[in-house]
């Protein structure tokens, strides 16, 4: 099947899973009856397909005859897309885009992206000697054999590497000591050729399993044994005295260069090491140097990132995700004269030039805190005025069930019934927030537009939880007396924090369905009872090398339903 095609279902698009076949339009007479089984085979293919994408399933066959398509997905959910005979339908439709990666299904407009998985599930190694050992005797490596399940009938686009290698109780990532260098299907095995890049490893045993990445999916091998030979040599260094860095500073080894890059660049997918290195040989890869040779813990930690960020054959360097740093630490490693993280140019795994490249934090310093009236208590309702003084005004509450507030519309706004001690001070200061990197600006935080330059992989504004806490209410609303709020409640209503329900866990609160989004919401969902609560918030500018405090601790507590509730919500027992 010819996988880069498009084909367009109209109308009568219908679904079948596993046994069985639905089909619409064809025999209805009823134009309604037709508009109504089209919804429903509409909803059941919306509903399988975010099934697949919430279980993470793949596809892993994909069959198409006379525009029927049978999608075969890896758990074990079969869904088959059938056209219908077009004409009335209420304009419903149904496209299908099959690539070598993916497969789109869009259905009125919106789009369903399921990844091609492999058919492959287990890579399993197939002795060539009685031993059942790889022996690695020079630089060319060893040919180790592996049998496909179920069978493969190419492996173009798949990726080898040695995924862990140990001797005895010592483990190290395999990437360390033993790599992938070739790899071929022939008479239904899967040969790959191994190599040692780890001299250090001569006259040693080493169990390793090898990790395949095939069309999306990641499967791995049973392990193996390596013997290296006793006269096993390799060098994994060789600096070429030749090759320079552009704008980079020779560190005391003569070896080795620091080089400054601007975060901007690094961010914006700007940085090419081809070209900063200069006077190299053909044939080279540009990689991040592994974990152990990183300079400090945060570049090793951040290794795989780093290395997924950089393409080795062309040395451009674009972050995958937010780095959270500049990697720019006092502590370097012992006997290293640079932080930053170290990046190598390779040939024929000897790593021939380094560079330790470093990256000038454009916030380092600054100081964009609230600073004075933080943490003012109030509480959320319809602020009324008597002159120009604020009285007690309406409360409101959260409901039961699912609700979504926006923290910052709230208190910029003044959506408050009552303001304690200067909570109606820190409203006025928060509206006239403002400074280089963030402001206020009509019901929300605004970052400033150069500083937003440097969030390509970040939030800007983001909102955290502090100390959410669950309380009893007055429920001035019920219109019951004391005794009997009290006998709802189960104790004293007098809108304070119930004992043991003070800072709530994250436990707790996912428990109970309440949460504070990173953009700034108090949101709850189906699971939350319709409690009181004090909720306690961060925020913060947060840009893809660090994080600029707004709070200092919590910027504000805000009461939800301190004196109303929904009727019939009864508080949680002290604890």
């Amino acid at each position: 099947m010819n996988r880069k095609f498009r084909h367009m279902l109209l109308c009568g698009a219908v679904l079948a899973v596993s046994a069985g076949m639905f089909t619409s339009c064809d025999d209805d007479d009823d134009y309604d009856t037709r508009i109504s089984v089209l919804e429903t085979a509409l909803a059941d293919l919306q509903a399988q397909i975010n099934k697949a994408l919430t279980v993470g399933a793949s596809i892993t066959n994909v069959a198409e005859e006379n525009g029927t398509y049978v999608l075969t997905l890896s758990d074990g959910q079969v869904i088959t897309i059938k056209p219908g005979n077009g004409g009335a339908g209420g304009g419903s439709d149904v496209t299908v885009t099959i690539t070598d990666s993916e497969a789109v299904i869009t259905i009125n407009g919106t789009p369903y992206t399921l990844p091609l998985g492999s058919a492959v599930n287990s890579l399993i190694y197939s002795p060539e000697y009685a031993d059942g050992e790889v022996l690695i005797a020079d630089n060319t490596g060893a040919v180790v054999q592996f049998l496909a399940r179920p069978a493969l009938d190419n492996i173009d686009g798949a990726e080898f590497t040695i995924a862990e290698s140990h001797e005895l109780k010592s483990r190290v990532m395999g990437e360390e000591n033993f790599k992938v260098s070739a790899a071929e299907l022939k008479d239904g095995m899967v040969n790959l050729t191994v190599i040692c890049i780890n001299g250090d490893l001569a006259g040693q045993k080493h169990a390793a399993a090898v990790q395949m990445k095939y069309r999306g999916a990641v499967i791995g091998s049973n392990y193996f044994t390596i013997a290296v030979a006793d006269d096993f040599s390799f060098s994994s260094e060789a600096i070429d005295a030749n090759i320079t860095v552009k704008g980079g500073t020779k560190l005391a080894d003569g070896e080795t260069y620091t080089v400054g890059v601007e975060p901007l660049a690094l961010s914006n997918g700007e940085v090419d090491f081809a070209q900063m290195f200069e006077n190299v040989p053909a044939g080279v890869e540009y990689r991040v140097a592994s974990a152990s040779k990183q300079p400090n813990g945060m570049a090793a930690e951040k290794r795989d990132m780093l290395a997924a960020s950089l393409n080795k054959t062309t040395g451009k360097f674009d972050f995958i995700e937010r780095p959270g740093t500049t990697f720019n630490v006092t502590a370097a490693r012992a006997g290293e004269e640079a932080s930053g993280f170290r990046v190598d140019v390779v040939k024929d795994e000897v790593t021939i030039a380094k560079t330790y490249v470093t990256v000038t934090d454009p916030f380092e310093g600054v100081n964009i805190g609230f600073g004075e009236l933080q943490s003012q208590h109030m509480e959320y309702g319809v602020a009324k005025m008597d002159g120009d003084n604020h009285i007690e005004g309406d409360p409101l509450h959260l409901h039961k069930g699912e609700n979504k507030l926006s923290l910052a519309e709230i208190m910029i706004s003044g959506q408050l019934a009552i303001g304690h001690g200067d909570a109606w001070k820190f409203v006025e200061k928060l509206n006239n927030y403002s400074n280089d990197v963030v402001s206020v600006v009509g019901k929300n935080f605004v970052v400033d537009e150069e500083a937003a330059k440097y969030c390509k992989h970040s939030a800007g504004i983001k909102w955290f939880n502090m100390q959410t806490s669950v309380l009893s209410s007055n429920r001035r609303n019920w219109g019951m007396s004391e005794d009997e709020m009290k006998a709802i409640a189960g104790g004293e209503c007098n809108g304070e924090i119930i004992g043991g329900w003070d800072g709530i866990s994250g436990e707790d609160m996912a428990k109970y369905g309440i949460s504070i989004t990173p953009d700034g919401f108090i949101q709850t969902t189906a699971e939350f009872p319709g409690w009181g609560l004090r909720v306690g918030m961060g925020v913060e500018f947060e840009y893809d090398y660090g994080k600029l405090p707004i709070s200092d601790g919590c910027l504000a507590y805000v009461f939800f339903g301190r004196r109303s509730l929904d009727e019939g919500v009864t508080d949680p027992a002290a604890r």
